[in-house]
């Protein structure tokens, strides 16, 4: 009897190789750093807020023509989602981070000068006009906008009557729309924040790095945005989306139903409804001229059937007469021998023979007198291919020429007075 293999022969149940232990870090030997960190003094260090639409190399030739500033900054990628530029002033520097924020292809910039750190964690700073909304009127002041600033991050008062300031907030972290505030009177309020020009950002948990549809926070049930009540900063940028999308639709001639998307809970839902509704209609505009095409065709059909059949049986046929041209003699009452209606084989087919017989002559020979004269030598004369016209001079003149006989004939006939 042959022996059992064991499991751990069989290599069943065995636990999975261990990954070799990690090295310790490499020690780098102190140097004097001070020229490096003077030589990146005018620096910028970019992250992205969305790699997947985002690229560092066309971020940063964007944003040199953005700024005006093509051939005198340098620029170069820091991995998939960071980037540097360096500026030739100070003035420039300052310049451009007072103009933020910036964003590419609809996404957020974080911007932020750079320092001599090492956490992952920067850049993490991008600075925001905020508008605050809700300030009860008797305590609008400088010192209530200064409160509510100092708890958002560092911030500059811009405008007070507006209740407008200039904030640095940490990006990597959701922002904060809403804020309690608590008044010398104990009365508890709230007021909101309006982040000019932002553009793509979660309205849920106000993320800058994912919209609504990849937020893991957002409810199974949640209604879509048209359906739910939005912060003034969300209502401003929705309506830019609606806005936009209106814009493209008008360019490319596109048509949206308005209700077309109240009842879908994402973007991707509304998408794929959509182009259905776009399939169906353009699958029964086909039908249509489809269905349109084919009548028409048979109604032609019929009508040019009909119509060859009316003309060949309603066309008047065209007949000509060869007339004798040979009148009658001055004494003669014998009237003019017009010559029956032959075809046209007979009329353009004469033998020679018939073309000397036919010849015109004043007066009438009989056929013995004719036979008896020597052959001539004259040639028949060139025969014309009968057309149209000439049928039509023919038929005219038969006419006359029938005329003139019936009068000769009722000449003759009528008695002597």
């Amino acid at each position: 009897m042959s022996r059992r293999l064991s499991r751990s022969e069989k290599g069943k149940m065995q636990a999975p190789q261990e990954l070799p232990p990690k090295k310790p870090p490499v020690r780098i030997p102190a140097n004097t750093n001070d020229d490096l960190i003077e030589a990146n003094r005018l620096t910028i260090i970019g992250r992205l807020t969305n790699p997947l639409v985002q690229k560092p190399r066309a971020v940063i030739d964007f944003m040199a023509q953005v700024w005006n500033l093509e051939g005198r900054v340098v620029g170069r990628t820091l991995g998939l989602d960071k980037f540097q530029i360096k500026f030739e002033s100070e003035q420039e520097l300052t310049q451009v981070l007072e103009k933020g924020p910036y964003h590419y292809k609809r996404w957020m910039l974080i911007l932020q000068r750079w320092e001599p750190s090492v956490s992952d964690q920067f850049p993490s700073n991008i600075s925001f006009n905020v508008r605050i909304h809700g300030i009860p009127l008797h305590f609008w002041s400088e010192q209530t906008i200064r409160t509510i600033g100092k708890e958002l991050g560092k911030y500059s008062l811009r405008h007070e009557k507006d209740a407008k300031i200039w904030v640095e907030v940490n990006g990597l972290q959701p922002l904060i729309m809403k804020m309690e505030i608590e008044l010398p009177t104990d009365d508890i309020t709230e007021v909101e924040f309006e982040y000019i020009k932002i553009e793509k950002h979660c309205f849920t948990c106000f993320s800058l790095f994912h919209e609504e549809i990849d937020c893991p926070y957002r409810p199974l049930n949640a209604p879509p945005p048209k359906e739910r009540k939005l912060g003034i900063t969300r209502v401003l940028r929705y309506e830019r989306i609606e806005a936009e999308k209106k814009r493209h639709d008008d360019r490319r001639g596109y048509s949206r139903t308005e209700n077309a998307n109240l009842s879908l809970r994402s973007a991707d839902d509304s998408y794929i409804q959509h182009r259905r509704e776009g399939n169906r209609s353009e699958y029964g505009r086909y039908k249509d001229r489809t269905g349109s095409y084919n009548r028409e065709h048979s109604i032609l059909s019929r009508t040019a059937r009909s119509n060859a059949a009316h003309y060949r049986n309603q066309r008047p046929s065209m007949q000509y007469r060869v007339v004798d041209k040979s009148r009658l003699s001055s004494g003669s009452s014998t009237p003019h021998q017009i010559t029956p209606t032959r075809s046209l084989k007979d009329r353009l087919g004469p033998s020679s023979d018939q073309a000397e017989t036919n010849s015109g002559s004043k007066e009438r020979r009989s056929a013995l007198e004719r036979i008896s004269e020597p052959a001539t030598s004259k040639e028949p004369a060139a025969r014309r291919t009968p057309s149209f016209e000439s049928g039509r001079l023919q038929h005219g003149e038969t006419r006359m020429d029938e005329n003139d006989t019936i009068m000769r004939a009722n000449t003759v006939e009528s008695p002597p007075s």
